[in-house]
């Protein structure tokens, strides 16, 4: 067993029902887990049920010519919720998150699913591997024999079993024939991913908007910012600011950033006057290269005047707005975190 699977085995312990926390928002449900023992399907039943929707996703991918990603959501009874593919110009390209919030990329009304509970991107020097990650999930991304899934590539076509559903994943364009895609699929080839040191810092800054006029002559906290957002030049007052490195864990399953405190970095503060969602974005680095991913975020990753991005390779000097008033910065890796609050 690997270091990197070692450690995600001692890290995420599945939660019993009682210890999935109660959460405020009203759109959240609280889940009642299955019994961890056994979950694992009975593949050949699986593949029984299933193999109308498997001919369906096959046929959809086999006639896309152009390189990306098919995806489909399957119920238990082995119907096609969803099939979309990940390149069409209403999606971004090479990510895709699933969950209940209306902002994902695929949002299901399935009720033991995370508002926002799996990212999956297609690796663009090898489109035939696509790397997931569980953003924390109470019930988890898994595969059919049961294995959790934390931070992990597999080979295209694979099958995830996200609980009341299954997410099928498909390069293209497809180049195998319908045996060995089916058999390809079921077998979904699995490897942790392994750990590396982070190759970038972050400086995350929260601010508070201050009212016109009201904030000025404050010293150095206060000054004009005039592209946070779409409403014209604010004035900010600097609340937090956090210099860090992520570690090795944190970079490889994805950093989070938002306002629960299963995030990485969950912002401090009443209510939410940030426009930060619970589960805003997620740091990442795939074959050293690190990313940004907007997780569904409700008010956006801006990358100030070129706009609101949906997945990015992260840049030396890049600044992001998280929301409204928190402010992402690309910085040199460093062995310290430095915290600042005022």
């Amino acid at each position: 067993m690997s270091d990197s699977q070692k450690w995600f085995d001692k890290t995420y312990v599945p939660l019993s029902p009682s210890e999935v926390p109660e959460l405020p928002n009203q759109r959240t449900r609280v889940i009642q887990l299955r019994d961890l023992e056994g979950l694992g399907r009975d593949v050949e039943a699986f593949r029984r049920t299933h193999m109308g929707a498997f001919e369906h996703v096959y046929q959809y991918a086999m006639s896309i010519d152009a390189p990306g990603l098919a995806y489909a959501l399957l119920d238990q009874e082995g119907a096609v919720r969803t099939l979309q593919h990940v390149g069409d110009s209403r999606f971004r390209a090479n990510s895709l998150v699933v969950g209940r919030h209306s902002h994902v990329d695929s949002p299901t009304e399935a009720t033991n699913l995370a508002l926002r509970h799996t990212v999956v991107t297609q690796r663009a020097t090898e489109p035939s591997i696509v790397e997931v990650r569980d953003l924390r999930s109470a019930t988890g991304t898994r595969l059919l024999d049961g294995t959790r899934v934390i931070a992990a590539q597999l080979d295209s076509p694979c099958v995830l079993d996200l609980g009341e559903l299954y997410l099928v994943l498909a390069s293209t364009p497809v180049k195998l024939d319908r045996a060995d895609w089916i058999a390809r699929l079921l077998s979904s080839s699995y490897q942790t991913l392994p750990l590396a040191p982070s190759p970038i810092g972050l400086r995350l800054e929260r601010f508070a908007k201050l009212p016109p006029n009201g904030g000025r002559g404050t010293g150095s906290g206060a000054f004009r910012v005039v592209d946070t957002d779409d409403l014209g030049p604010v004035e900010l007052r600097l609340e937090e600011m956090v210099e860090l490195t992520p570690t090795p864990e944190q970079v490889t399953r994805g950093f989070l950033l938002g306002r629960y405190g299963r995030c990485d970095w969950p912002a401090k503060g009443d209510g939410n006057p940030s426009g930060l969602s619970r589960v805003h974005a997620m740091v990442f680095a795939s074959q050293g290269r690190p990313y940004i991913v907007d997780t569904g975020s409700t008010n956006g990753v801006r990358h100030g005047a070129k706009g609101y991005v949906r997945y990015k390779h992260l840049e030396l000097g890049d600044q992001l707005w998280l929301g409204r008033t928190v402010r992402l910065s690309v910085v040199e890796a460093k062995a310290i975190e430095v915290r600042l609050d005022a």
